[in-house]
This record gives C-alpha cells, structure tokens and sequence, in this order.
C-alpha cells in the first residue's frame, strides 16, 4: 500500500526503527559525557570554587606540585621583592614571564636571558630583594650557593633568598 508522498508502510516502519536506534545512542551517549566527564569536572571545580583564583588557575593549568611551588613562592618571595626565572628554554609555566606574573603579582619577575649563561645570570643578580626560583635544572647550585640561602619546597624545586 502507498501513503502519501510514495513510501510504502514497510518502509515507515523501517525508518521508525532507525530514528529509535538513533535516539537510543544519543542518550547514551549523553549519559556517559555526563558520568565520565560532566560531571566530575563539575564536583572539582565546585571544591575549588573557595580557592583563591590564582590557585585555581595553576591547579587547573599545571596540577598540584606546580600550585604548591606557586604558593611557596608567595610566601617566601615578598610582594616588592624581584624573581628571576629561568631563560625561555624549555617552554614550560615557570619559565614564562607573563603566567608568572598573573600568579605572582605584584611582584617583579624577570628570566635570564637568551645570550646568557645561567651562570651569568646569576652572578648578575646579587640585589638584596633578588630572589631566584629553584628548578631542577635551574640556577646552577654551586654559583647560587655563593650569595644566597637555598629555601627548599620540595626536592629540587624551591627558592634562592638573599642571605
């Protein structure tokens, strides 16, 4: 039998099971981005939602070692101090001027630079209210040692203070 527009009533069926199918996965589909995904990223982030925003950020951007070290440095590194970073080398968050100023604000950041040695670079920064990260790579430890106290976060990360 023909209906309207040519199909047959077989047919309609037939598309009637394909459209359920179709229904079928979305909400599955829909149910395992809310379980899987969705959902646990809302639970984290409405825990978060007391942390100070500079917190939440590095959490979210770089995990947790790298927000505890980000608030080492708050505390030991005071506001009108200055900290130097490492030289744009390896292209990670500490080394890049502009992120660590949002998480470190208002103190003054600056990284060594591209024709210097960071050995240089250390001898260089001598100021009473210099303060250089300590990374794993990063300032050479015997030249540091020379003029600044080792604040220890942990393991190889930290801080060089003025002594």
């Amino acid at each position: 039998m023909k209906t309207f527009g040519g199909a047959s009533a077989a047919g309609q069926r037939g598309g009637f099971w394909v459209v359920l199918l179709v229904l079928i996965l979305v909400v599955y589909q829909a149910i395992v981005l809310v379980n899987t995904y969705l959902l646990p990223m809302g639970l984290l982030a409405w825990e978060r939602r007391a942390l100070p925003v500079w917190e939440r950020s590095a959490l979210l951007l770089e995990g947790d070692r790298f927000a505890g070290h980000v608030g080492f440095l708050r505390q030991h590194v005071p506001e009108d101090a200055r900290l130097i970073l490492p030289p744009l080398e390896r292209n990670n968050a500490y080394e890049h001027i502009g992120l660590m100023q949002y998480f470190l604000f208002p103190r003054d950041i600056h990284n060594c630079g591209h024709s210097e040695t960071p050995a240089e670079c250390v001898r260089r920064m001598t100021g009473e209210t210099t303060y250089i990260i300590a990374l794993d790579y990063f300032p050479p430890r015997a030249e540091t040692l020379e003029t600044k106290t080792f604040l220890q976060y942990e393991e190889d990360l930290g801080v060089f203070a003025p002594r």
